[in-house]
């Protein structure tokens, strides 16, 4: 992981995902990385094989919902009705611990 740390932030969950975001996927494009959910973020690291530099990061005070979609779709909303969707592995659990810290 190399964002840094908040004091007092603890990692809770992390796994391989790929980002689709509004103009990589007007390209047809997506980001792979890692997804982790801290008690306070939600931080998306793209690896080196991406097109750009993707990465982004979320504070859980600012996320209003999550969801799941098809086939294997996590996504969250943001209070200001942006939505971030992500391709993961156990997408219900995703969702589950992000609900929880919300």
């Amino acid at each position: 992981m190399r964002t840094k740390l908040k004091e007092n932030e603890r990692l809770i969950k992390e796994g391989k995902a790929t980002f689709f975001n509004t103009f990589l996927s007007n390209l047809g494009l997506s980001a792979g990385g890692t997804l982790y959910l801290t008690n306070q973020r939600l931080i998306f690291e793209g690896h080196g094989f991406n097109v750009g530099k993707e990465s982004a990061i979320l504070n859980l005070s600012d996320v209003a919902s999550s969801g799941t979609g098809f086939p294997n779709t996590f996504y969250v909303i943001t209070n200001q009705n942006q939505e971030f969707k992500f391709s993961v592995f156990g997408k219900k659990d995703w969702c589950s611990a992000v609900d929880s810290l919300i």
